[in-house]
Order: C-alpha cells, then sequence, then structure tokens
C-alpha cells in the first residue's frame, strides 16, 4: 500500500467576471493492489478557497444532475452542523433532518410527487426537513431557513443541490406528499414535512448568476 498527495484546483467566475475565484484542495490517494488489481482512495485532507460569500451565492445555481459518487461522511457532517446552526424562532430549534443516503429509499422518495421529486433517484443523499407547529407557529419559516443553510453549505463543500417541495404538494388525489413520506419514512405524525434537499456531485454545469440582469427595481428604499 502506497500514498500520495496532490492538489486540485477549482476555478469559479467571481463578483462581475473580474477575477476567478480559485478553490484548492489537498488529497491523499491511497492505492493498494491485490493479484493485479489496483485500487485507489482518494481523501480530501484540506480545502483552501478565496470565494466570498457574494461569490459563492452568485455560483450557486440548482443542480438536478449528479455523478454516481458518494458524498464523504465528514461533508454530510459539515452540512448538518451548519443546519443545527440555523436562525429559529425564539430559539426553539423545532426543526428535524432526516438524512437518506439508501439507494431504494431514494427511488421511493422520487416518487414523492408526480412531478418535480424525480432527480431525487440520482442524487447521492436527500435531507428530508421538518419541523414541529406545536413548538412554533412560524415552523415553515424556520424549516425553509435550514433549508437554504443546507444548501449553501453543500454548494461551500463543492457540492451540488436541489430543493423539492413537499409542503402543501400532492403524492396522489388522496394522499400529500408529506403524508407519504413520513409513512415512508417513520416520522411522526406530529410534524410537518417543509421539503427534500437532494445533495450530490455535480454531473451538470449552470452558468452563475449575471448580476446585470437581477431585477434591481424590486428594491426599494424607505418606502415602496
Amino acid at each position: 500500500m502506497k500514498s500520495i498527495y496532490c492538489l486540485e484546483t477549482e476555478q469559479a467566475p467571481s463578483l462581475q467576471g473580474l477575477h476567478y475565484d480559485i478553490k484548492i484542495r489537498l488529497y491523499q490517494v491511497i492505492i493498494s493492489s491485490s493479484l493485479n488489481n489496483w485500487t485507489f482512495a482518494k481523501i480530501e485532507l484540506k480545502s483552501i478557497s478565496n470565494m466570498s460569500f457574494l461569490d459563492l451565492l452568485i455560483n450557486r445555481r440548482s443542480i438536478r444532475k449528479y455523478e454516481e459518487r458518494q458524498i464523504e461522511k465528514e461533508k454530510l457532517d459539515k452540512i448538518l452542523t451548519a443546519a443545527l446552526m440555523s436562525p429559529a424562532s425564539k430559539r426553539t430549534n423545532g426543526w428535524e433532518f432526516v438524512v437518506v443516503q439508501d439507494k431504494e429509499m431514494l427511488k421511493r422518495l422520487s416518487c414523492s410527487r408526480e412531478m418535480g421529486s424525480q432527480l431525487l433517484e440520482g442524487a447521492a443523499a436527500a435531507i428530508v426537513v421538518c419541523a414541529d407547529p406545536r413548538k412554533s407557529d412560524v415552523w415553515f419559516c424556520d424549516a425553509s431557513i435550514a433549508s437554504l443553510i443546507i444548501q449553501l453549505e453543500a454548494a461551500d463543500l463543492g457540492l451540488g443541490s436541489c430543493w423539492v417541495q413537499t409542503y402543501k404538494r400532492q403524492h396522489t388525489e388522496t394522499e400529500t406528499a408529506g403524508e407519504y413520506i413520513k409513512t415512508l419514512l417513520g416520522i411522526p405524525a406530529e410534524l410537518e414535512v417543509m421539503n427534500i434537499v437532494s445533495l450530490g456531485y455535480k454531473n451538470e454545469e449552470r452558468k452563475p448568476y449575471d448580476l446585470d440582469k437581477l431585477l434591481y427595481d424590486k428594491i426599494h428604499y424607505d418606502k415602496f
């Protein structure tokens, strides 16, 4: 068994395209062989980026196609840690997160809605975001904030994500998407399912936001 170390760089357009943000990752690659069969294990040791938060927002887009590649436990743990630091009304922390990595379960989750949830079948993982309405009357706001934090942390780690809405959506004419998901995952009846956030390594490229095309007329000062 041998180990080698390598650097991987990733470039992304920065604010107004004035320069490129560069992310540098240090990897340890473990090489082993058995009966002339070679295996490689790639472990990320450190990631360094000069990307600002605004640059992160410019480059973060909804991703619906993913590589057939697992997400490292360390990255998933960081995403969940970030979710647990999400702002919540009166610090009630009414949200709950169900992490799904099992491929068969992801396939079943992809059937949560007639349209819009099929992408989950190809994801490496998904986080079902729930909340307890008994803890806060604005539980849906808390759950939404947590979902966005999950997506931003995923983007910072080089992962793609997509928000799949389930609250006030139907699985069938007689069953809501939330009811279907709660039955599927054993989620307590008193909780509400806000959405599902898909996660994975991107298998598609989307252009960053064009700052010149933003709807600046939506911004008002002092009065509408």
